[in-house]
């Protein structure tokens, strides 16, 4: 199994359990990289959303940067800014959410695109074989 296939071979609990593991490294890491109040409010969370886009797939990558994002509005962003009407905090979750939606469509999009390509180069091989029985079983010279 290689990691062009990983989402497709796992379990739907097994991917769970890996997107929450992911989702805890990436919590982990920004609380350790910045201070809680710092403005990088998902600093970890947007290579976080692409491995577990990529590894559990599109809806396991979606549910990923939904909990960040609650995560990150609950522990990163000031008391301030919650209940303020200031833009700036709801800007960068709404930037953070369209992100995780385009990384989503792009990375299935790639998944589907290397599918097609494994079964294209499948059936070329296929015919490459065919093709070389033939000329393998000719008894005759045929000119022209």
């Amino acid at each position: 199994m290689n990691l062009y296939d990983f989402h497709r071979h796992w379990s739907l609990l097994q991917r769970a359990l890996l997107a929450l593991v992911i989702f805890l490294i990436a919590f982990g890491l920004r609380f350790i990289i910045l201070p809680i109040n710092s403005s990088f409010y998902f600093l970890t969370f947007y290579p976080a959303t692409i491995i577990c886009t990529y590894l559990c797939g599109r809806w396991l990558g979606m549910l990923m940067a939904i909990v960040s994002t609650g995560a990150s509005y609950y522990f990163f962003m000031p008391v301030a800014f919650r209940h303020s009407s200031e833009p700036g905090p709801f800007f960068a979750i709404a930037v953070f959410l369209l992100a995780a939606y385009l990384i989503g469509l792009i990375v299935q999009k790639l998944q589907n695109h290397a599918e097609r390509l494994r079964n294209t180069l499948a059936e070329l091989k296929e015919s490459e074989q065919r093709y070389l029985s033939i000329l393998e079983d000719q008894t005759e010279m045929l000119c022209r």
